[in-house]
């Protein structure tokens, strides 16, 4: 990976790989990526982002208007939780039993409709994940899905106990879960573009505990 630079713009992210044609994206930071082929020239490249400089700009403001927008609500979201519970520790222990009590009334649900038994199921403080399975059937969980909209738990659910059937993310992994979640790919794309606000929303009741 390299960088260009491109005046309006500022630094691009530069990645080569085998692909034939140029694609540019714009990452959930704002950052300009560009995809090119191995020994294509860095002044065709810049030129095909000038080109696209209205594009990118336009992109990069809406990456950013959403990103301030999910911050303010991350904000809102923790003095809520600090003036129910009274500290960091007691928030995140009243999650954890809110978590705790959802999966107890779910699990068991989405386990028989899939036909898949499981082992102890775990709430903890994750900081990059969702849930996972392990081979002997546990499950854990992040203790912030009560925090969730309820179709989004649903799909964090049925992914872990798909890998009952599947312990990959292969093709027929993916279909077991669509089978039960039609719209999964909706809900991962929640995840990923709104998970991050609740993951730094731990960290910072954690540092107040």
């Amino acid at each position: 990976m390299s960088t260009l630079f491109l005046d309006g713009i500022g630094e691009i992210e530069l990645v080569r790989s085998s692909r034939r044609s140029l694609a540019a994206e714009i990452r959930p930071d704002g950052q300009v990526l560009v995809r090119a082929p191995k020994r294509y020239p860095e002044f065709l490249i810049l030129d095909f982002l000038r080109r696209r400089r209205d594009w990118i700009l336009s992109h990069q403001m809406k990456v950013r208007q959403k990103n301030s927008l999910q911050k303010k609500q991350g904000e809102e979201k923790y003095l809520e939780l600090i003036a129910e519970s009274g500290s960091g520790k007691k928030a995140i222990e009243k999650m954890r039993q809110k978590t705790r009590k959802l999966l107890n009334e779910k699990v068991p649900v989405f386990a028989a409709k899939i036909g898949v038994t499981y082992g102890k199921i775990t709430v903890r403080a994750m900081k990059s994940r969702w849930g996972s399975c392990s081979i002997r059937g546990d499950l854990s969980f992040n203790l912030l899905l009560s925090e969730l909209p309820e179709e989004i738990v649903d799909y964090v659910i049925i992914h872990e106990l798909c890998h009952r059937r599947e312990m990959n993310h292969s093709g027929r992994f993916w279909q077991w879960v669509q089978k039960q979640d039609p719209d999964y790919l909706r809900h991962r794309k929640y995840l990923r573009d709104q998970g991050g606000q609740l993951i730094l929303l731990l960290e910072r009741l954690k540092e107040e505990a």
